[in-house]
């Protein structure tokens, strides 16, 4: 998806994406620049809809996307990871 639509967010110099489906928390930032002018655009995923939190399985290769940005010196940082596991906590009534 980072390959289809973060070319057409940062040409337009989009400034946030909230998407979902994933059952976890992520919050990514995006840098970049655009000849002089540096930009920063958020990426927040959110998805915890009841259903279980998925698992998290480690960082997701993204060395194709930050090479095809190059030009623009697009940089990743992910500031909100998911938790590595899921525990669910029960409540039980006397």
């Amino acid at each position: 998806m980072r390959n289809l639509y973060g070319p057409l967010f940062r040409r337009h110099h989009v400034r946030m994406t909230i998407t979902g489906h994933d059952h976890l928390h992520e919050h990514w930032v995006e840098r970049y620049s655009d000849g002089n002018t540096a930009y920063r655009m958020d990426h927040v995923v959110t998805g915890g809809g009841g259903a279980p939190i998925y698992a998290y399985r480690g960082e997701p290769e993204v060395g194709a996307y930050l090479a095809s940005g190059a030009a623009q010196r697009v940089r990743l940082e992910h500031l909100m990871k998911p938790v590595r596991t899921w525990r669910r906590t029960r409540t039980t009534s006397s």
